[in-house]
Parts: C-alpha cells; sequence; structure tokens
C-alpha cells in the first residue's frame, strides 16, 4: 500500500492511545490488540462488495465502514455504521454516490480504544450524483441501547437531519431486529422531531433490536444514525 497518498496516513491512524493498549483477553504470546482488515473488494455496476475480517475480537465489538475521497475531504461519508462483528461482508450501492475515486476505511470499536484500517485498493464510482454534492447528516438520541420497550407503548425517537447544501433531506425511519443486519421502514418521509413510534401490539419479542434515522437529500446523497447497541421488545 503506498502510505504517500494523501489522506492514507490519517486512515491508518489508530485512535490516540491504541498502539500502547494491550488485550486483556488475549490468550495468546506475544499479546495483541484487536485488528480489522479487508480482504477482497470487488466492483460489478453499482455494487462494491467488500470483506473484512477481526483478530481478537469481542461478540459486543462494533464497527463502521466508511469512504473518503484523498483530493477532496468533504465528499465522502458511511457505508454502514455500528455493524456487528460477525457482519463481515458489506454491499455498497454507488448509484446515488458522486463519482470520483475513494477510499474505504473500517472503524472497529473494541475494548480499549478504536482499531483503523483501510483497503488498499480505491473504487472508482461513476454515480449519478453531482460532484460536489455534500452527504446530509443525521443522528438520534434514543434508544441507543439497553431499553425495554413494551410492546402497544408509544416511544419518541428524538433525532436531526440536516443538509450542508441547504436542501431539507427526506427522512425514513427504519427498524432492525437483528442487531441491525437487516432494515424494514417504519415511516418514510418523517417530519419533526421527535418521531412517535407506536411499538405494535404483535410485535415480536426480541433481544436483537435497533432503530435507524436514514436522511436523503435533494442529489439522491444519503446519512444515516443507528442505535449504538440492540434494545430490546418485550
Amino acid at each position: 500500500m503506498d502510505l504517500q497518498r494523501p489522506g492514507l496516513a490519517l486512515l491508518l491512524t489508530l485512535a490516540a492511545g491504541c498502539g500502547d493498549a494491550l488485550n486483556p483477553y488475549a490468550t495468546s504470546s506475544p499479546t495483541r490488540v484487536p485488528t480489522i482488515s479487508f480482504d477482497s473488494v470487488k466492483q460489478s455496476g453499482d455494487i462494491t462488495t467488500i470483506l473484512v475480517s477481526f483478530q481478537k475480537v469481542l461478540v459486543a465489538d462494533t464497527w463502521n465502514l466508511r469512504f473518503a475521497s484523498t483530493s477532496t475531504t468533504t465528499l465522502g461519508g458511511a457505508i454502514g455504521l455500528d455493524l456487528t462483528v460477525t457482519s463481515r461482508k458489506i454491499e455498497w450501492n454507488t448509484a446515488e454516490t458522486p463519482s470520483g475515486t475513494y477510499y474505504l476505511y473500517g472503524e472497529l470499536a473494541s475494548l480499549g480504544g478504536v482499531y483503523t484500517a483501510s483497503a488498499p485498493v480505491p473504487v472508482t464510482v461513476r454515480g449519478g450524483v453531482v460532484a460536489g454534492n455534500t452527504a446530509p447528516t443525521a443522528s438520534l438520541s434514543y434508544p441507543q441501547g439497553g431499553e425495554r420497550l413494551v410492546r402497544g407503548s408509544t416511544v419518541e425517537v428524538p433525532y436531526t437531519a440536516a443538509d450542508a447544501d441547504g436542501d431539507s433531506p427526506t427522512v425514513r425511519i427504519e427498524l432492525s431486529n437483528d442487531s441491525g443486519n437487516s432494515w424494514t421502514t417504519l415511516a418514510d418521509g418523517v417530519s419533526g422531531s421527535p418521531y412517535a413510534w407506536v411499538v405494535p401490539a404483535d410485535q415480536a419479542v426480541g433481544l436483537s433490536y435497533k432503530i435507524r434515522v436514514v436522511a436523503i437529500d435533494a442529489a439522491g446523497a444519503v446519512g444515516a444514525a443507528a442505535s449504538r447497541r440492540a434494545f430490546s421488545i418485550e
């Protein structure tokens, strides 16, 4: 990997202090910290398939997958957020991504800090979104994980959705029952925060629920925020 390319040094930098952190659950010698690495990046039309692997991770660890341009740092965004370490194959649909060359990087949140790695192979995107468009941003305040929601109750979901280009992004609220591996739409075209979600009385009981806020701007660029950890419905 050519570390002299602009921006790659930053992508490969470990979070402050992580390089010295010992892994207390390591059983081999020498002691090693958790790692994330890219196994392959394959493109087929608008779909880029990314395979990653981990070492020295806990089941509770999560990771993010992001993309960034080495020439224009404002062009980039998230591909997957708060993914479980069992999610190692990600498909990135670039149809709504500005044309350009992007580098992928993963952020593994584990005991002791955040560990990062970048893919050695860049992704060339020929998308339909006008270059220079900035993807919207989204945030979610509740639920963030560990909550116990009751079927039939009304849950307020505070969120934000904004766009630096001045657009008013369309907001979609989604629900996952498998810790973020798959999502279904709760409401589309949502306006006003908080969103009041009436948990269906027949909602399946489970321990692996997450909520996600998806913001889509006029150019089709997407920003999203999800519950950091799973919550339960009972």
